[in-house]
Parts: structure tokens; C-alpha cells; sequence
């Protein structure tokens, strides 16, 4: 564990030394699995070169219907934080395309004793990430991002807004 968390500090490290761009934003994140089928993301956009990106990300999942209801359904935590690696074409003015790939982290806590969650492997578990996303600047300070990625965790889906912090 103390690896993959120096493995994330010294790559963040590395690219505030060559910087370009910084964006933050917000976002939602959808997913098809049972035990969080919807998460609140924080991310952010360090632009490496007018092409290539390096874009951590924090995704926090909503309890599941059951926790709604007041049914214990054994999760108390659910979470991811990625690092992905973007690669930029622009299609248009304002509107970029890019494929992505990273790892994820995921991070959970779940009840043992529950039998329902004894069937899935919960971690902290490292994923590998693939996909795919896209830009459309409203502004140059503003924004919108979609992006559709896969890992063991689930296919997801995130749309948010980033905000430009320099250039």
C-alpha cells in the first residue's frame, strides 16, 4: 500500500515541473453495479503538452436503495481514485477527443459478516483503466467533460465541468 501511494505522490510530483494547464472540476459518475450505481467526482486536468494529460480523480459512491431504506446492505464506504493518462485530438474548434488509460484504486469498507458481499472481492484492489472522453470549451476557463472508461470494478460513465486555473 505504502508503494502505490508513493507511486501516485512521485507522479504528481514529476508534472508540476512541466505544467501547462491546470483544471479542476466536479462531476457525477454512473455505474451498473449493486453496490453503488452512483457517485459524486472530483477531478482534475494537469496538461502536460497541448496533446498528452495526466487526470487523478476521486470518485465517492452514493449509498445503494437498500441503505436508503434503512436495510443494512454491508457497505460503508465505497470509493475509487484513478490516474489517467489522456491523449488529445482536436475535432473542431473548442471540442477535443481522447483515449485514456490509468489505474484505479478502489477503496472500501464492507461488513464481513454480511453474506451477500462475501461473493465479491472488496480491497483496497488496484484496476487498470480503459476508455475514452471528451472536451467542449465554453470558455477559456470553462469546460464540460464526458468520459466512458472500463475496469474489473465496471463499465461507468462521468460528466462533469472543469475550470481553468492557468495557462
Amino acid at each position: 500500500m505504502k508503494k502505490i501511494i508513493l507511486t501516485f505522490v512521485v507522479l504528481f510530483g514529476m508534472s508540476q515541473f512541466s505544467i501547462a494547464q491546470i483544471d479542476l472540476g466536479v462531476g457525477l459518475m454512473a455505474t451498473d453495479n449493486a453496490y453503488g450505481a452512483l457517485a459524486i467526482e472530483a477531478k482534475a486536468d494537469f496538461g502536460i503538452s497541448e496533446k498528452i494529460s495526466v487526470s487523478p480523480s476521486v470518485d465517492y459512491f452514493f449509498p445503494t436503495g437498500a441503505d436508503l431504506l434503512g436495510i443494512d446492505d454491508g457497505v460503508d464506504l465505497l470509493l475509487t481514485v484513478s490516474l489517467d493518462g489522456h491523449y488529445y485530438f482536436e475535432i473542431m474548434d473548442g471540442f477535443k477527443a481522447y483515449p485514456l488509460a490509468g489505474i484505479n484504486l478502489l477503496v472500501s469498507n464492507v461488513d464481513d459478516n454480511n453474506w451477500y458481499w462475501d461473493a465479491y472481492d472488496f480491497g483496497p484492489r488496484i484496476f487498470i483503466n480503459a476508455g475514452a472522453g471528451a472536451t467542449y470549451a465554453f470558455s477559456d476557463s470553462m469546460k464540460a467533460y464526458l468520459e466512458l472508461k472500463y475496469t474489473r470494478f465496471g463499465p461507468t460513465a462521468s460528466a462533469g465541468v472543469l475550470f481553468s486555473l492557468g495557462k
